[in-house]
């Protein structure tokens, strides 16, 4: 009996110094100057203790093939790759918005405007097709009026993009992009053309995405990430050299002036409630009745 009632306590106390959070949260992110708090969060190992696993990744298109694979529990990205998700996963919500782009998404070009207006040759335009980047070179060729140009898609991810050596200098290009990777091709000599600072481009906002199955299953691990991302924008606003130290790398190890510079290119909305956020953004349409608030 002795025996019994030790076993039985031994396992009452394992029970109770258990951790809350045994069950892996995989969180895919790719790299862009508004997912950065997750990444100082991560880097300072504030998410190891509630079983947090980031998957850095290069492109927004494969953030969205590893999370349809169900090799992720949750990802970030814009509203396009919500709107393309929730086709086959009718559950998916934003839980945790992060940012609105001011700039930060743009296109860049060899050539001014009126140029591309004026050329008679075929436009080669560079982009990732299966992003918000086809919404956001859509508007612009249809604004402009150059959609009846002769024109060559060329689908690539961006750290590609940013690599690639554009020996065709003489031809008109286009490339579509976003911080961080426009740096490297603005040293090419490409300039911007157009961006998500202009009132005729559409609205782009990054959210972190999960079903609601998922969200019910990791709640407490949820919470606790939102407070961290609150806390990292925090150090961010008070310290942005400590905050650049543990980013950089995941940001192609751009400069702390280009950090700097890439910061004004975003408006962090991780502080508006729901109702403040559409006010400010009356165009976004995406549920926001289920974004958490980490106070509560």
């Amino acid at each position: 009996m002795k025996k019994i009632h030790f076993l039985l306590l031994l396992v009452v106390f394992l029970t109770g110094c258990s951790n809350d959070y045994d069950e892996r949260l995989k969180i895919s992110v790719n790299a862009w100057i508004g997912y950065t708090p997750i990444f100082y969060a991560y880097d300072k190992g504030w998410l190891e203790s509630y079983n947090i696993e980031v998957m850095n990744l290069v492109s927004l298109a494969e953030s969205m093939y590893l999370y349809d694979s169900g090799n992720s529990d949750a990802l970030t990205g814009t509203q396009y790759e919500y709107k393309q998700l929730k086709k086959e996963h009718p559950e998916l919500t934003p839980l945790m918005l992060f940012d609105r782009s001011n700039g930060g998404d743009m296109i860049l070009s060899n050539l001014s405007i009126e140029e591309l207006k004026q050329t008679d040759q075929s436009i080669d335009i560079y982009l990732e097709i299966d992003s918000v980047n086809s919404e956001l070179i859509r508007d612009f060729l249809n604004y402009y009026k150059l959609s009846k140009k002769q024109i060559r898609y060329i689908n690539n991810d961006q750290a590609v993009l940013a690599k690639m050596n554009y020996v065709a200098a003489q031809k008109p290009v286009l490339i579509v992009t976003y911080i961080p990777y426009n740096i490297a091709l603005q040293k090419k000599g490409f300039k911007i053309i157009s961006s998500t600072r202009e009132p005729n481009v559409i609205t782009v906002i990054d959210a972190l995405f999960a079903t609601q199955k998922v969200i019910n299953q990791h709640q407490k691990q949820f919470k606790q990430l939102k407070k961290d991302v609150d806390r990292a924008i925090s150090v961010l606003k008070n310290d942005p050299q400590e905050y650049y130290k543990h980013v950089k790398h995941y940001l192609q190890d751009i400069t702390y002036q280009e950090f700097l510079s890439s910061l004004e290119q975003i408006k962090w909305l991780n502080e508006l409630s729901a109702e403040e956020i559409k006010k400010e953004l009356p165009s976004v349409d995406i549920p926001l009745n289920g974004l958490i608030d980490a106070k509560s």
